[in-house]
């Protein structure tokens, strides 16, 4: 589990980061922008100028070539969350989406776009990512709970078609 650092937002912003081709990577500068990003889940709560520092923070982390593919699909799925909490759904839906390219196996972001894909209303996309992190995590209630929501929803919004082609 990452822990989270006590610094401030403006102090781990102006870290510089040191690409690739500088011969060294600073450790610390490296953790302290993914800390920064990952700690997006204690922000989503707070003020909207906080949300973008945070997402700022994330993009940094994504746009050095020193991020391993395993960061970045972490960084892409918290940087998601927040665009998500803001209301940036093809943001988020992209950065799910990458985040899956970079790591299949990662439950966490079939998750996410499963839930986003509801939200829009696109039933058998949700299925199609809970099915896959269900296939990940077979024992995680939560997810089979979800999925049935989204079954439900789908079963609906059927009946609803065929209501309105009965109807006169």
């Amino acid at each position: 589990m990452t822990k989270f650092m006590s610094l401030s937002i403006a102090t781990i912003l102006s870290l510089p980061v040191l690409p690739a081709v500088a011969g060294y990577l600073s450790v610390s500068q490296m953790n302290s922008n993914l800390e920064k990003c990952f700690q997006q889940t204690v922000l989503l709560h707070q003020k909207a100028d906080v949300r973008n520092l945070t997402t700022l923070a994330c993009t940094k982390v994504i746009n050095n070539d020193w991020v391993t593919k395993e960061a970045e699909s972490n960084t892409r799925l918290n940087r998601g969350i927040i665009y998500m909490a803001q209301g940036q759904y093809n943001k988020a839906k992209s950065d799910f989406t990458h985040s899956i390219k970079l790591n299949i196996n990662f439950y966490p972001a079939h998750v996410a776009l499963a839930q986003l894909l509801n939200q829009e209303h696109d039933f058998v996309g949700a299925m199609h990512h809970y099915d896959k992190a269900i296939a990940l995590d077979p024992d995680n209630a939560k997810l089979l709970r979800n999925r049935q929501l989204v079954a439900n929803s789908i079963l609906l919004n059927d009946k609803n078609k065929l209501t309105r082609q009965v109807s006169p």
